[in-house]
């Protein structure tokens, strides 16, 4: 079941960002915030194939900075065109 959270005007995503509690899911859709129902069945499936596969290609990219930090979209960019070009 969703369920529309009431409230009197339009939340940003960075209101929306500072306010999302822990432990329930959410999502906001034109500024309006809905609570999600936990997936289940094939959409739980889906979810972790995808978190998966993702996951793979950022290791496999090595988007990641020592520190365990995500790098910079145009550190990213780079070295995804370096490891592509390394293929060739």
């Amino acid at each position: 079941m969703i369920q529309v959270l009431p409230k009197t005007k339009p939340v940003t995503f960075e209101e929306f960002v500072q306010w999302k509690p822990e432990g329930k899911r959410y999502e906001l859709h034109n500024g309006v915030i809905f609570e999600m129902a936990q997936p289940l069945g094939d959409h739980e499936d889906i979810t972790s194939f995808l978190a998966e596969r993702i996951t793979a290609e950022y290791l496999r990219l090595n988007l990641q900075e020592t520190d365990g930090s995500l790098k910079a979209p145009e550190e990213q960019a780079h070295s995804a065109i370096l490891r592509t070009s390394d293929r060739g």
